[in-house]
């Protein structure tokens, strides 16, 4: 993570699903998808990865500088790789924070 935090590139999706273990053991991160260039100062307001990982930031629709982000579900991997379990179930957001996070672009849901 430093080489990326110094080549100012964000994952924004580390999960344990986009961590993979080489020949010798070495931890590989895949799945660049989401990542993107950050300016130190500047600060981001995308919403992306998976719920049970992001920051609060990202779940609260706040602004962040970038690295944080990364930071946090790094330590939700840690949590996993020691406990077993996921720290937080997507059933433990508020419904309202999780259509917050939507982007306000997108339409109201359809009614009947």
């Amino acid at each position: 993570m430093r080489l990326l935090f110094c080549l100012q590139v964000i994952h924004r999706d580390i999960k344990c699903e986009n961590l993979l273990l080489d020949a010798d053991l070495n931890i590989k991160i895949i799945d660049f998808g989401l990542s993107n260039c950050f300016t130190p100062g500047s600060l981001m307001k995308t919403f992306c990865g998976s719920p049970t990982y992001c920051a609060p930031e990202l779940i609260q629709r706040r602004e962040y500088q970038g690295p944080e982000i990364d930071v946090w579900s790094l330590g939700v991997v840690l949590f996993v790789l020691v406990c077993g379990y996921l720290p937080f179930d997507a059933k433990d957001f508020q419904v309202t924070a999780l259509i917050a996070s939507l982007p306000r672009s997108a339409s109201q849901p359809a009614t009947l």
